[in-house]
């Protein structure tokens, strides 16, 4: 009996200790960001800004191209079906692809590809 206290609270004190990394790592809401030269115009110091956020279980990406908060954009990405759906985390990453930078947003063990247009991505 002892045995059965003790793995069930070791269960309850893993499954914390994993939902208090997430939120430490990610927020509540899921978001993380990254900087990329992507467009013409982008440098090392003015790249463009990009925010991957999980708003209840919605996808969306905010970008700020060369950092500039006016000509800022918004992309909606897949709508997550899942238990817990607003808890998972998104993240992304900018990879040269066919001579383009190109937009690769992590969702759990699924990657989405944004292909650029020069101008801005458009989901594959």
């Amino acid at each position: 009996m002892l045995l059965t206290f003790t793995w069930v609270g070791l269960t309850a004190l893993s499954n914390w200790w994993t939902q208090h990394q997430l939120d430490t790592t990610y927020e509540f809401p899921r978001i993380s960001q990254a900087d990329a030269v992507v467009y013409p115009g982008d440098t090392s110091q003015h790249p463009s800004h990009y925010l991957f956020l999980n708003l209840n279980g919605t996808v969306m990406i905010v970008e700020l191209p060369h950092g500039d908060s006016a000509k800022s954009r918004m992309y909606k990405g897949p709508t997550l079906f899942s238990d817990n759906a607003n808890q998972v985390p998104v993240t992304g990453e900018f990879r040269v692809v066919n001579g383009k930078v190109e937009m690769l947003v992590h969702i759990q063990d699924r990657i989405v590809l944004y292909i650029n247009d020069g101008t801005q991505f458009i989901p594959q």
